[in-house]
């Protein structure tokens, strides 16, 4: 009777075993799974957030090139004016150039007309001084008598 009482009781003690064996590998399976689980969650937060980031990189990256741009055009629109300027204070300096060589001929024509009109007044007083003094020296002169 023991012995049965043993065999049973050793029979259930298998069944329990057995149970909690499967009970074990149900909740291991369970734990895998969910193990699993937060594996591929947490993969596709990270995959989701470096998507992210790269779409930010991404982003500031075009922010930078447009930035790149815009400073170029800038400093190609500065240097257009600057080239403009320039062009266009050559061309006042031409100008300019161009007016004082006008001036400069017309008060060489001044000159000349005045160095003219001294010489021909200069002459003129030679004339008229050379005039006077026959005139003066006449009059000093004896007068030939009419004889």
């Amino acid at each position: 009777l023991d012995s049965e009482k043993e065999i049973s009781n050793a029979s259930a003690l298998n069944i329990e075993l057995a149970t909690a064996g499967k009970d074990t590998q149900n909740e291991l399976k369970t734990l895998r799974d969910n193990q699993e689980t937060i594996l591929k969650d947490a993969s596709k937060a990270h995959l989701s957030e470096t998507e992210k980031l790269h779409a930010e990189m991404s982003s500031k990256n075009n922010e930078i090139k447009s930035l790149k741009q815009t400073i170029e055009l800038q400093q190609c629109q500065r240097e257009n004016d600057i080239a403009e300027m320039m062009k266009h204070e050559e061309v006042k300096l031409k100008e300019l150039k161009a007016q004082y060589d006008m001036d400069l001929a017309d008060a060489k024509d001044i000159l000349t007309s005045l160095k003219k009109k001294i010489e021909n007044e200069q002459m003129m007083r030679t004339v008229a001084e050379t005039r006077l003094a026959e005139v003066l020296n006449a009059d000093n002169a004896p007068t030939p008598s009419i004889e």
